[in-house]
């Protein structure tokens, strides 16, 4: 194979060049302390290249692309002479070629700067290596073309990272890069693996349109900019968000029409208030009070709409808490204009879609919760269509979730009217009046209607009648006014009211419970 063309030296780029550098000179006889100096400086040389060469732009430097790929071109042809291969095993058999040579940017496993950051349009023919490089200002590889593996392990990103319309054709490595700013990977394109464990997302994260061909691993990934988007993003190739950190006041988490054609993971995703890098990363305090304005629990849910999943995935630990989200949205009720009703009309759809999500995994539970929000939802988007029930059932019962609210309101409400009930009857009419034996006496009353089916308790509540309702009788005629433990009119009335209440409430009560332990 030649391996020089127009000046282009492609063994120095090969993975074990350095090493065979090194082996050289201790063939010569030099000290160690000469040859790790001499293979610093190789590395250096080597790496310098590659810098220098990029700040003369892109044309230069995809004019060197082609050159490489010319001679790699020619390295295939002579690896696979006679060998008949399938278009797919002749790809895989030229990307593993490709990942024997790096682009090397980095000088030793200490962080370096670099002070070139422009690379749009730029084609790396070889495997390239970014790890552990800090771009103190934008880092622009909009329509880059990585024909291999491209690695960016523990990069750190200070300024906007522009990799939009993109295309990764090897594995592309992000594991435990940090993006201060921006992340901009709209219609990248990933052909291979792409790996995002771990990485932290302090601005906002834009993945609409983007395709991931294979595994896509966002696992323990930390998003705690304003917005994160997988808007009509495509996922032909599992996806995992397991354990992933999602900032809790974010204005949007979407992944409305995103396609999920394998298995997708959410499981144990958690929703927290946003919290700043390192400190050394910012370079004005502006930009670490911004990371830090925010603070408190989830203002929107995230936004299933319109997706596609091949496996539905579990939604267990997606932020369901209503109060929390009334809470944290309580500046809205101040908002007259009509983005106040625009954003709860979203936000029931996206409670609903939820739900259903909930559902199809049979938590019960989880999906009660959603539909509690979306009942909110929808009170607040039709403020002056709302249905009563609506609020009825939020009022007496937390849309089904509360046990001990229908219980309190029951026993409230009813020893109310059976106290007022019974002064009112005892002549009663001032607090001062009222004693002791008023409240024993109310007490009575109120128990013989705390059943709402009648007749259970027969002779426990004739029994009470007759104490409370004793036979009257008449100053003028030994004639009783009413028979004995009968109920005057106004106190039956009242008793109706009782039961009619207690039926509802022990409703309520039941609806909790079979909430609760999901009982079907």
């Amino acid at each position: 194979m030649n391996k020089k063309k127009e000046g282009i030296d492609i063994e120095k780029y090969h993975w074990n060049y350095i090493e065979k550098f090194r082996k050289r000179l201790e063939k010569e006889g030099k000290e160690e302390k000469e040859i790790v100096k001499e293979v610093q400086e190789e590395r250096g040389r080597i790496r310098d290249g590659h810098v220098e060469r990029a700040k003369q732009g892109v044309e230069k430097w995809n004019a060197w692309a082609a050159g490489v790929k010319e001679l790699l071109t020619k390295a295939l042809e002579n690896s696979l002479k006679g060998a008949r291969l399938l278009k797919d095993d002749r790809r895989e058999v030229e990307l593993a070629i490709r990942n024997e040579y790096v682009i090397d940017f980095t000088v030793d496993k200490e962080r370096n700067n670099l002070d070139v950051a422009d690379f749009a349009y730029f084609n790396f023919p070889l495997m390239v290596n970014f790890s552990r490089v800090e771009f103190s200002g934008k880092a622009d590889f909009s329509k880059a073309e990585f024909s291999a593996e491209a690695d960016f392990f523990d990069v750190k990103f200070s300024g906007k990272a522009d990799f939009s319309k993109a295309k990764f054709s090897g594995k592309a490595d992000f594991n435990f890069a940090t993006f201060v700013a921006v992340a901009d990977f709209r219609g990248a394109t990933f052909s291979a693996e792409a790996y995002f464990s771990g990485a932290e997302f302090y601005g906002e994260a834009n993945f609409d349109i983007a395709t991931f061909v294979a595994v896509a691993d966002f696992s323990g990934a930390e998003f705690y900019g304003e917005a994160t988007n997988f808007d009509d993003a495509t996922f032909s190739g599992r996806v995992g968000f397991r354990d992933a950190i999602f900032n809790g006041v974010h204005k949007t988490i979407s992944f409305e029409n995103t396609q999920f054609e394998k298995q997708s993971s959410f499981t144990d995703v958690k929703f927290e208030p946003p919290k700043p890098p390192k400190d050394r990363l910012f370079r004005n305090q502006s930009l670490k009070d911004k990371a830090l304005k925010d603070k408190g629990p989830f203002t929107i849910p995230v936004d299933f709409r319109d997706a596609y999943f091949h496996v539905v995935p579990l939604v267990d630990s997606f932020p369901s808490d209503l109060s929390q989200f009334i809470k944290a949205n309580k500046r809205r009720e101040k908002d007259k204009k009509q983005g106040k009703k625009d954003f709860y009309a979203i936000s029931e759809v996206k409670f609903r879609v939820l739900k259903r999500m909930a559902e199809v995994n049979n938590n019960h539970l989880k999906a009660t919760e959603f539909y509690a929000c979306e009942l909110y939802c929808q009170r607040r988007a039709n403020n002056n269509n709302s249905k009563w029930s609506n609020y009825i059932y939020s009022w007496f019962s937390g849309y089904g979730l509360s046990f001990f609210r229908p219980f309190a309101i029951w026993w409230v409400l009813i020893l109310s009217l059976a106290f007022a009930g019974q002064a009112g009857m005892d002549g009663k009419l001032r607090c001062s009046e009222i004693k002791r034996s008023n409240l024993e006496r109310a007490v009575f009353y109120a128990a013989p209607s705390l059943s709402p089916i009648g007749n259970i308790y027969s002779s426990y509540q004739s029994e009470v009648r007759k104490r409370l309702y004793p036979k009257a009788k008449s100053e003028t005629n030994s004639e009783s006014n009413w028979d004995d433990g009968k109920l005057p009119t106004g106190v039956g009335i009242i008793r109706f009211f009782q039961s009619i209440l207690s039926m509802t409430m022990l409703f309520f009560m039941g609806l909790a419970l079979r909430n609760r332990f999901k009982i079907k």
